[in-house]
């Protein structure tokens, strides 16, 4: 009954409570990995004034008649020398002024750094693709007529195996492709259309959603320290500590394996397409790599067409040689990411796959991470305290409050 309970519960959580807190659990993330960094800055731009001069960047510098002058010891020194000299100036000359950015102004700077950063990486990514595709598109007339070549040719064999006139299959396919050709069309702006409000409804939702995260990852770091005291006072302090290692684990697990499996993936692309004779089987390797990651997508997007357009080439050796490019590439990651990411967490390959089977039956395409996730933390609540991977060495006694 237990088991069935923090099952329910866990479910419950994913499915509802999880939409609603999703940006501030990655504002969480992020702020616990740039809260270092963020402390450590805001330390050394923090100008501390008195009397006798200032502390700027983490040295101690005097205020004399000509300005700013240098001085060398720590201003906690020589805080504490003047404090025992008190009385020989003016009480106005003791007090002291912080003057700084807090460490959460800090921190979303260098989100925000960091975000930048991406979206010149993702600008000048899509700038690239987009000037590849205009290439692309000036070659489909010439694969078009290669295409045409090909399917005349079949059509013509067609005809002479079953004894047909001369051009019936011919006229009967090019028929059939201006028929698709119009249906499409025909379906296709009706579907623009009625899809470009929610698509800019979208673009504005995820907007709310970055300035949310920014907004959250800069309080969590300037509150931090009062979050930290409220979670260990709280009675349900060693359920947030069991769900947090649960969490740490397996986010580290996911990431680790992902990024042994993308480079696992563009080195075997890489040496595939060397091996097809292609002059561009680095540049290839990495992108069908990157491609890989990408939910939905994976090396099949590009290697599957790939394939039939050397099979409808009658490059058949070519061909098959793709597609057990694809496959070697589908296998290394069913296999290796299983394996990697059960090892990690401690479940078995078999409880990995099955669970993010169910993940993906359950919550679709982030299944792959939340049905691990939920499998280890129903372990973990399911078990008693003792054996838990959060649970302290010195148990803390719950306060009755």
């Amino acid at each position: 009954m237990k088991i069935l309970g923090v099952t329910g519960a866990v479910y419950g959580v994913f499915r509802y409570l999880l939409p609603l807190v999703a940006p501030f659990l990655f504002a969480w993330g992020a702020a616990a990995a740039l809260r270092p960094s963020a402390r450590w800055i805001s330390e050394r731009l923090r100008i501390r004034l008195d009397g006798r001069g200032i502390l700027l960047g983490g040295r101690w510098r005097r205020l004399d008649g000509r300005g700013i002058r240098s001085g060398g010891e720590p201003f906690r020194r020589r805080k504490d020398s003047m404090e025992s000299d008190s009385g020989s100036e003016n009480p106005e000359a003791q007090e002291v002024r912080t003057i700084g950015l807090g460490p959460g102004v800090v921190g979303a700077a260098e989100l925000l750094a960091i975000l930048g950063i991406l979206c010149v990486f993702l600008y000048q990514g899509g700038r690239k693709l987009y000037q590849e595709a205009v290439l692309l598109t000036e070659q489909f007339p010439v694969w078009l007529d290669k295409l045409d070549a090909a399917v005349t040719g079949a059509c013509h064999q067609v005809e002479e195996m079953f004894a047909l006139r001369r051009d019936v299959m011919v006229y009967l396919a090019r028929d059939m492709i201006a028929g698709l050709g119009g249906r499409i069309k025909e379906g296709i702006m009706p579907y623009i259309m009625g899809n470009s409000v929610f698509a800019a409804q979208c673009c504005l939702g995820f907007a709310v959603i970055m300035i949310l995260f920014v907004i959250g990852t800069m309080l969590i770091i300037q509150e931090w320290d009062s979050i930290r005291e409220k979670m260990e006072k709280s009675v349900f302090s060693r359920e947030f500590k069991r769900a947090w290692q649960v969490l740490r684990l397996t986010c580290r697990a996911y990431l680790w394996t992902q990024g042994v499996i993308i480079l696992l993936t563009m080195a075997v692309c890489t040496v595939g397409l060397f091996l097809l004779g292609n002059p561009y089987a680095i540049l290839a390797g990495i992108g069908l790599g990157i491609l890989d990651a990408l939910p939905v997508l994976g090396t099949g997007t590009a290697l599957i067409p790939w394939a039939l357009f050397q099979f409808l080439r009658r490059r058949w050796a070519k061909g098959l040689l793709i597609l057990g490019l694809y496959l070697a590439c589908y296998l290394l990651r069913e296999i290796l990411e299983a394996k990697m990411l059960g090892d990690r967490v401690g479940l078995s390959p078999l409880e990995t796959i099955v669970s993010i089977y169910a993940g993906l039956q359950l919550f679709g395409i982030l299944g792959v991470v939340l049905g691990p996730v939920g499998t280890l933390l129903i372990r973990e609540f399911s078990r008693p305290e003792e054996e838990s991977v959060g649970t302290p060495e010195e148990p803390r006694q719950r306060s009755a409050g």
